[in-house]
């Protein structure tokens, strides 16, 4: 029974984890997207990114 909890916390655990660093990537992501937005020859690309971070978002949501 013992084999059984482990087997069914592990996959769970891994989820935070992984909610974790994607939480931390998105937000240095943005901040980053943020600053170079205030440069005109910059601001196209960034919106291009936003795709990019609304993605994260998503995934991290549907798991």
């Amino acid at each position: 029974m013992i084999l059984l909890a482990f087997s069914l916390t592990e996959p769970y655990e891994m989820l935070i984890r992984r909610e974790k660093i994607r939480g931390k990537l998105l937000h240095n992501l943005r901040d980053e997207l943020n600053q170079l937005g205030r440069s005109l020859p910059y601001q196209e690309e960034v919106n291009t990114f936003q795709e990019i971070t609304q993605f994260l978002v998503n995934s991290s949501k549907e798991q």
